[in-house]
């Protein structure tokens, strides 16, 4: 028997179609990340004292220069009175030391006066003494005199060099009290600790009463 023919049948598909319109369109993309600053500073006490007052805490945000913690000022202020008087002492005794090179100067100036005039005396004695009219007691004892007083002069220079040597040691010790003045001034604006930028408090371990070391 012949068979019959398979007639194929058409499939269906189904089309949905929308209407393209070219236009700016906001596209939303979820990303995960973490979030750092690119500035970040632990800060911690460059004196040792107790912490007077705290005014900040977590999560505060702060400007650059503003006050977080006051520490307390007590032994660092008598620790600057101390230097301001050893700076006025050592002043003081600078002083003393210039007037009297001053003052041994004169004495100097003095003696080598006296010294020229007994030389003289010397000589005249020594030039009588040639024509018998000086004694040679009368020029021993004018060459006694010009010697001491040639002692007189060498004293004066002597110390004269002295006090020269002790205001040099004086100027060194006053560049030594000007340095801890500066110090001590620098110690305790460090009871005054501030922001060094504009931030914010990530955590203070600090309380009131604490005692801080450096």
């Amino acid at each position: 028997p012949v068979s019959e023919p398979q007639v194929a049948k058409e499939k269906r598909v189904w089309v949905h179609s929308i209407v393209v319109n070219k236009a700016s369109q906001p596209r939303n993309l979820l990303l995960y990340a973490t979030v750092a600053s690119t500035q970040q500073a632990t800060i911690s006490a460059r004196v040792k004292a107790v912490v007077q007052a705290i005014l900040v805490r977590d999560g505060h945000r702060v400007q650059h220069g503003q006050l977080l913690v006051k520490l307390s000022d007590s032994n660092l202020t008598l620790a600057l009175q101390r230097s301001k008087a050893n700076l006025l002492e050592m002043q003081a005794t600078l002083r003393l030391q210039q007037l009297s090179v001053e003052s041994e100067h004169k004495n100097l100036k003095q003696h080598l006066a006296i010294l020229k005039i007994q030389q003289r005396q010397l000589k005249r004695l020594e030039a009588l003494s040639g024509r018998q009219f000086a004694s040679k007691e009368s020029i021993d004892h004018q060459q006694s005199v010009v010697n001491t007083q040639e002692l007189a002069v060498e004293s004066a220079q002597r110390s004269i060099l002295t006090l020269q040597q002790k205001i040099k040691q004086s100027e060194a010790g006053l560049l030594r009290v000007k340095a801890s003045l500066a110090s001590a001034e620098n110690d305790l604006s460090y009871t005054k600790v501030k922001a060094p930028f504009n931030g914010l408090i990530t955590a203070m371990h600090a309380a009131k009463g604490e005692h801080v070391n450096v």
